[in-house]
């Protein structure tokens, strides 16, 4: 069992909404922090058992999109994948990625 496609959406719109063109005048740390609350909660909730395809995706859309709106709030011109590698964002940002590896529980 796996998280549905809807929650994943849901997932992926609620980081939309935290990473837009309205957030950018907002601090880093501070929006960062919100996204690791978010990403936290909805791992906590659908970490279970066969995620792990689910999860790397997921954690690949979010640096995708973080690295997306750093480059425009530092108004970068070129360089986007560049800029922002996947070291940087979880080790100077504070990126929390979603876990990949499958949490088994037993009943």
């Amino acid at each position: 069992m796996e998280a549905s496609a809807r929650s994943a959406q849901r997932l992926r719109e609620a980081v939309r909404g935290k990473l837009n063109h309205w957030t950018l005048g907002q601090r880093t740390p501070e929006v960062i922090a919100g996204l690791n609350r978010l990403m936290r909660g909805w791992s906590g909730y659908f970490h279970y058992r066969h995620s792990s395809r689910v999860m790397s995706k997921l954690n690949w859309q979010v640096r995708r999109r973080v690295r997306r709106w750093l480059w425009r709030k530092h108004g970068r011109t070129r360089a986007l994948w560049a800029d922002y590698p996947d070291e940087r964002l979880y080790q100077h940002y504070g990126l929390w990625p979603l876990p990949t590896k499958a949490a088994w529980k037993h009943p």
